[in-house]
């Protein structure tokens, strides 16, 4: 592809509305205009603690059972120790000290330092370990808490002077840490640890920040994703504890526009998320439930129209989740992102934010009470005596979804309207006893050396079909896609789903895909791949399936796993369709980047991620056919 074509499809692909302020962004960046820009004076505020709970979002709780405050409790004392939890995964030490000799302007920093991912530097600094130092001491309000806190916080503040440092590099990392820094605040306001000289830092570094979130905001108006919803909703924060103040005035209305501008342009009717992430749908809506908090302390209404998409965006979530255990495919995106992780002990668990959103968007809740009331109840939304939805009525056009609760799939069929995080079409989940039986790879890393520069991403790993080799759409950096494959929902039968993918790249092909549900036998499905032109040459047809690292035994076309009380087979045959004859295969299963039957390596293939820079072995076990131009594939997906 030469450069006038890239450029012709980025335009097709990102319009002007992105591209733009992208380019004015850039600009001011190579110009160095960035460097001279701090933020002026902070404003002497007459009581400093009264500023700061005009931008309280929370109402502290009690969490509702002991086995969670045993976990809370746990986790706290681990924090106090020095140890956390990034990105929800494995712990860690909680360092937040950078060697200040070393540091330099903000904008010198890319996706990198010293080698390492920058976002193993950022997570820290989002002090989202700092949430479970509010929930113990909601608990046991022991001064060890606060004290642990506030000791991070200084070293924080002497580690990153204004304009400075890695930290300061990203406005979205700005404006998410400002949510926990306000919950403690709010938390420990009473305690001695809460001086008056840390009160007066901590407004003055609000207003540092604020001002750097407004200094880049072309940045994140051209992402049009939860850059922009973060920064927009750090914007408000800053204005709610300014409110006194002109700036503080304008960054109220500013935030609360660009957040209303940026649902409306992210959230499609029927409730899809532009980033078409489960985990980034999950944080999109934790903002959006802050949001409609900082709207009211600021007397601010949020639309109608943007009121109704965050309920559609709500009915997505719940038409996605399996209800045994509160989890949702890993769909898209994966950064281990979770900024409301009350009542989550599980990372994975999405009820938390399926009741809270659900109470806030749609006015009741979905589930019954439990210990995913507690992300409701910080928020002040539970109230005694509510009458749950109607699970029936909550149906998301968004989501082709099959079976019951105790065995379903998902069939994935749309068209992408904003730009897409995977080349995923057509690609199923398959849940049974709230097993994950066909999943998801996830994410594992964006900025690491090569093959991990966001490898999760591509059609290869997916459970759907590759023809010739080539993902579904052509890739131009490490997020963007162009000519975007399209694909729709068919008549759907009882007992039946079906869409069609349409692909128009350099081999151009259809397939149609049908899933039915066998009750008690588990799923047959049948995929129809017709190349646009006949071919002289044989090209390659691969259909994938990624499935959990247990016992297995394959024959031919016939892989068979075992753990849990589950056995679950997966049996493939391929048909030329105008001979009905067997064309010619191969089969491979390849765990954790090594083959186990079949030739060569594939470092991408074997492995699922559930969230960042984690990943554990799976089963990759993929049929690749021959054809000069039609095949059909038959699966029995036996339980």
């Amino acid at each position: 592809m030469n450069r006038y074509q890239r450029t012709y499809l980025l335009v097709k692909e990102l319009g002007l509305s992105q591209l733009v302020p992208y380019a004015l962004y850039r600009t001011q960046l190579r110009s160095g205009s960035f460097v001279k820009k701090f933020a002026p004076p902070c404003p002497v505020l007459v009581d400093p603690c009264a500023a700061l709970s005009h931008a309280y979002l929370f109402e502290p709780s009690k969490p509702l059972t002991q086995i969670s405050e045993t976990e809370i409790l746990n986790t706290a004392d681990k924090i106090v120790a020095g140890i956390f939890h990034p990105f929800s995964g494995d712990p860690a030490p909680l360092d937040l000290g950078l060697p200040a000799s070393s540091l330099e302007h903000w904008s010198n920093y890319g996706n990198q330092l010293n080698g390492l991912d920058i976002k193993t530097i950022w997570e820290p600094a989002r002090f989202s370990w700092a949430i479970p130092l509010c929930q113990a001491n909601q608990i046991h309000p022991f001064g060890k808490y606060a004290r642990t806190f506030w000791k991070n916080m200084d070293i924080y503040w002497t580690s990153n002077p204004e304009g400075q440092g890695p930290n300061w590099s990203s406005a979205q990392e700005i404006a998410l840490r400002l949510v926990p820094w306000l919950l403690a605040a709010q938390t420990f306001q009473n305690s001695p640890e809460s001086t008056t000289a840390r009160i007066k830092r901590f407004v003055q570094v609000i207003w540092q920040q604020n001002h750097r979130i407004a200094l880049t905001l072309n940045y994140s108006r051209s992402q049009n994703n939860n850059h922009l919803l973060s920064e927009a909703l750090g914007l408000m924060i800053g204005g709610l504890v300014f409110r006194e103040t002109v700036t503080g005035k304008k960054w109220l209305r500013q935030g609360f526009n660009e957040f209303q501008k940026g649902i409306l342009c992210q959230i499609e009717p029927d409730g899809t998320y532009s980033q078409h992430s489960s985990n980034y749908h999950r944080l999109m809506l934790h903002l959006a439930l802050l949001f409609k908090i900082a709207s009211q302390k600021a007397g601010f209404s949020p639309s109608t129209k943007v009121r109704q998409r965050l309920a559609k965006a709500t009915s997505w979530m719940i038409a996605q989740m399996d209800e045994t255990t509160g989890y949702l495919p890993n769909l898209g995106h994966n950064d281990g992102s979770n900024l409301l992780p009350m009542g989550c002990i599980d990372y994975l668990d999405y009820r938390p934010t399926v009741q809270a959103a659900s109470r806030s968007f749609l006015g009741s809740p979905y589930l019954p009470a439990g210990p995913w009331d507690e992300l409701s109840n910080w928020l002040g939304l539970s109230a005694a005596h509510e009458e749950t939805l109607n699970s029936a009525q909550l149906g998301s056009k968004a989501i082709q979804r099959i079976g019951n609760t105790h065995t379903w799939a998902t069939l994935r069929a749309l068209q992408f309207h904003s730009r897409p995080a995977h080349t995923d079409l057509l690609t199923i989940d398959i849940w049974h006893d709230g097993v994950n039986l066909l999943t998801d790879a996830g994410t594992y890393a964006y900025n690491l050396a090569d093959p991990w520069q966001n490898a999760l991403a591509g059609t290869a790993v997916h459970n759907t079909v590759m023809v010739n080799g080539q993902d579904q759409m052509i890739r131009s950096g490490k997020f963007l896609w162009l000519e975007r494959a399209r694909a729709f929902p068919l008549p759907r039968q009882p007992d039946s789903l079906a869409a069609i993918l349409y692909c128009n790249l350099s081999t151009a092909y259809t397939q149609v895909r049908r899933l039915t549900f066998r009750p008690g036998q588990g799923f047959e499905m049948l995929d129809q791949i017709d190349l646009a032109r006949p071919e002289k040459t044989p090209l390659p047809v691969t259909i994938q399936f990624l499935l959990p690292d247990w016992e297995w035994s394959l024959e031919g076309g016939s892989l068979t796993i075992k753990n849990h009380g589950i056995t679950f087979t997966v049996v493939v045959n391929g048909v030329d369709p105008a001979g009905r004859t067997t064309p010619p295969c191969t089969v491979s299963l390849i765990r954790a980047g090594e083959p186990l039957v079949g030739e060569g390596a594939n470092p991408i293939r074997g492995w699922i991620s559930h969230t960042y820079l984690e990943k554990k072995p799976g089963l990759s076990f993929s049929m690749t056919f021959l054809t000069k131009k039609s095949l059909e594939i038959n699966t029995k997906l036996i339980l």
